[in-house]
């Protein structure tokens, strides 16, 4: 197992990973993409607020982040 499969989840995400306020950076590179793939807290916390018509790929979605 990778050094990373020992470590407690709270070293990988950061300390403000729960934080549901909205930060948009690079709106203009979010607005160009047709696909976005990473992870739901960071997409939900960085991300333009219209994501209407792009395709979303992530491993941790919840029923709230549909």
């Amino acid at each position: 197992m990778p050094l990373a499969g020992y470590l407690p989840l709270s070293m990988l995400y950061p300390p403000d990973a729960t934080d549901d306020t909205s930060h948009p950076k690079y709106t203009q590179q979010w607005e160009a993409a047709d696909l976005i793939a990473g992870d739901m807290h960071y997409i939900n916390k960085y991300a333009s607020p219209n994501l209407l018509g792009k395709w979303v790929v992530t491993n941790t979605t919840t029923d709230e982040d549909i």
